[in-house]
């Protein structure tokens, strides 16, 4: 049991990992797509979302539901209170 919630911990960061990874790379090729020469913000940006990845990684119960909760409904215009 204990191997499971291990190997479960591990495959969480490397798929953290992979997610962050594609979604910078995916980011990198639309600037170079759009002619953007500064990647500034695209560099603010994946550093801001290992920050966050870091963060909610380390949550758990109830503070890890709250932040599932409203990363799941940040974006609707009227989200429930």
């Amino acid at each position: 049991m204990h191997d499971q919630g291990l190997a479960g911990a591990l495959w969480a960061g490397v798929r953290r990992t992979l997610i962050s990874s594609v979604a910078l790379i995916c980011l990198a090729l639309l600037a170079a797509r759009s002619g953007v020469a500064d990647d500034t913000a695209l560099r603010d940006g994946h550093a801001d979302r290992q920050a966050w990845e870091t963060w909610f990684g380390g949550l758990s119960g109830t503070y890890r539901d709250g932040a599932t909760f409203w990363a799941s409904h940040r974006s609707e215009p009227n989200p429930p209170d």
